[in-house]
C-alpha cells in the first residue's frame, strides 16, 4: 500500500536547513554594542535625575533665586529706561519752537542785539518807507519793528540835515544808517534796501501777508506800505511771514537773489528776520513808530524816549564818533544878545553849536543836560558860565532834542 503523503526532496530540506542556520547565525552575529543607545539613554535619564536632585538641593534652589533675581534687574531696568525716554520726550519738547532744538541761527549774530535799517526804495530812489528791525537773542529771544517818519531830518556827515525820505537818494543808505544810528544811540549793522518791484515779488514769494484779516499781494502790500499809519502792520505782518526756521529762511533770501550788503551778510540778516518771524508768533515782538514835534521834521522827545529805550534799547547821543556836545540855543525876541554872538562864544569853548530857532517870547534863561551825558551837571555849568548864565539855571533832564546834548533857552537879562 502505498503512502500518498509527499516526502520532502532531501535537496529542497538541505537548503531550508541552511537558511535557518544562517539566519540563526545572523542573529548571534548581533552585538551589544548595536544598541548602545539603550545605555545612552539610561545616562540621560541619570543626569536628569541629578539636575532634579540638585535644584531640589539648597545650592540649586540658591542659583534659582539668583537667577531670578537678575531678572527682576533686567525687567527693572528696561522699565525705568523706557519712563526716561518718555519724561525726556515729553519734557523736552523737540517739536516746540523754544530752547537749542531750534534753528534759531544765533551763533552768526556775533551779538546779544542786532538792528538793521530796512527800507524800501520808490522809482526816484527815495525812501518810500523805513523801518528799524531789531533781534536780541538773550532770554528765548525778543525783538522790536519800529517804523521811522519819512519826513524826520537827520544830520548826515557832509550833507547837512536831509530828511528820511530825501537822505536814501541823496547820501546813499549808509550815510542814511549812520545818521540815523547817531541820532537815536541805536547801534544799526546795516541796511537792507529792497526797490519797489522787488519788496512786491518776495511778499508774493512768502505766499501773501496777513493784515487785518485779509491777505494781501505785493501790490497791495506796497499801496499800504507807502502809508505812514498803515506801514507798521504792513511791515510787521512781512516779517512774520518769514519761516521761523534760520536755515528756511536764509535759504529763501539767497534763492530770491539777496547779496550781502556792508556789514550785513545774508546769514546775520536771516538770523534777524527769522528772528523777529518767531518774536511775533511768540508774542515778543515790540511795534511802535518814531514820533514827530510839531514841527513835523524833529522827534517828539517825550513820546519817542520811550520808544528809543525800551524797544530799541538806545540812549540819544551814545554810539556817535565824535564824542564834542551838541550844544542847541534858542533865543527869546528879547533876549538882548544876538545870535551870532552866542554861536561865537559856544565855538570858542570847543562845543558844537546848533541853532535851535527862537524861543517863546518871555520864556526863562535855563541850561537843560541830558542826564546820561558823562558828567553831566559839571558840562552845564561850564556853559552857563560861558554864556554869563547863574549855575542855578542848570537842570538835569531828558528833554533835551535828539539831535542835541545841551539845550540852551536864552531869555529876557536881568536888569541891573
Amino acid at each position: 500500500m502505498s503512502d500518498d503523503r509527499e516526502e520532502t526532496p532531501p535537496e529542497q530540506t538541505g537548503e531550508q536547513t541552511g537558511e535557518q542556520t544562517g539566519e540563526q547565525a545572523r542573529e548571534k552575529a548581533y552585538s551589544t554594542e548595536q544598541f548602545a543607545f539603550v545605555e545612552t539613554d539610561s545616562e540621560a535619564d541619570e543626569e536628569v535625575s541629578s539636575w532634579l536632585s540638585f535644584m531640589n538641593s539648597r545650592a540649586g534652589r540658591k542659583v534659582d533665586r539668583r537667577e531670578q533675581r537678575r531678572e527682576r534687574r533686567v525687567l527693572l531696568g528696561a522699565t525705568l529706561g523706557l519712563v526716561a525716554l518718555i519724561a525726556g520726550v515729553v519734557f523736552w519738547k523737540p517739536w516746540s519752537t523754544s530752547g537749542k532744538s531750534v534753528d534759531t541761527g544765533h551763533h552768526v549774530m556775533g551779538a546779544d542785539r542786532v538792528a538793521v535799517l530796512f527800507q524800501v526804495q520808490a522809482t526816484n530812489s527815495e525812501a518810500a518807507t523805513s523801518a528799524i528791525l531789531l533781534h536780541d537773542r538773550r532770554g528765548g529771544g525778543k525783538g522790536a519793528l519800529v517804523t521811522v517818519p519819512a519826513d524826520l531830518v537827520l544830520p548826515v556827515e557832509g550833507e547837512g540835515r536831509l530828511t528820511v525820505r530825501s537822505a536814501l537818494a541823496e547820501a546813499g543808505p549808509t550815510l542814511t544808517r549812520e545818521a540815523l544810528a547817531e541820532l537815536l544811540g541805536v547801534p544799526l549793522v546795516g541796511s537792507w534796501v529792497l526797490d519797489q518791484t522787488e519788496f512786491t515779488l518776495l511778499v508774493d514769494r512768502l505766499g501773501g501777508i496777513r493784515v487785518g484779516g485779509q491777505t494781501l499781494t505785493g501790490a497791495q502790500a506796497l499801496a499800504r506800505v507807502r502809508n505812514a499809519d498803515a506801514a507798521k502792520d504792513v511791515l510787521t505782518a512781512f516779517t512774520g511771514a518769514f519761516p521761523g526756521a534760520f536755515g528756511a529762511g536764509r535759504d529763501l533770501l539767497l534763492d530770491f537773489g539777496i547779496l550781502a550788503a556792508p556789514g550785513l551778510p545774508v546769514d546775520l540778516l536771516g538770523a534777524v528776520v527769522t528772528g523777529l518771524s518767531r518774536d511775533g508768533a511768540a508774542g515778543k515782538l515790540g511795534v511802535g513808530v518814531l514820533p514827530l514835534d510839531d514841527s513835523g521834521h524833529g522827534l517828539n522827545v517825550a513820546a519817542a524816549l520811550p520808544v528809543v529805550r525800551d524797544l530799541l534799547g538806545g540812549e540819544p547821543g551814545e554810539g556817535r564818533g565824535d564824542a564834542t556836545p551838541r550844544i542847541q540855543v534858542q533865543l527869546a525876541p528879547n533876549a538882548g544878545i544876538r545870535e551870532p554872538d552866542v554861536r561865537a562864544d559856544v565855538l570858542n569853548a570847543g562845543y558844537e553849536y546848533l541853532d535851535g530857532g527862537a524861543a517863546p517870547a518871555g520864556a526863562a534863561s535855563v541850561v537843560l543836560v541830558r542826564p546820561s551825558l558823562p558828567d553831566a551837571q559839571a558840562l552845564g555849568e561850564t556853559i552857563a558860565m560861558t554864556l554869563g548864565l547863574p549855575t542855578s539855571a542848570v537842570k538835569l533832564s531828558d528833554d533835551v532834542p535828539f539831535t542835541a546834548d545841551v539845550l540852551v533857552v536864552l531869555g529876557p537879562r536881568a536888569k541891573g
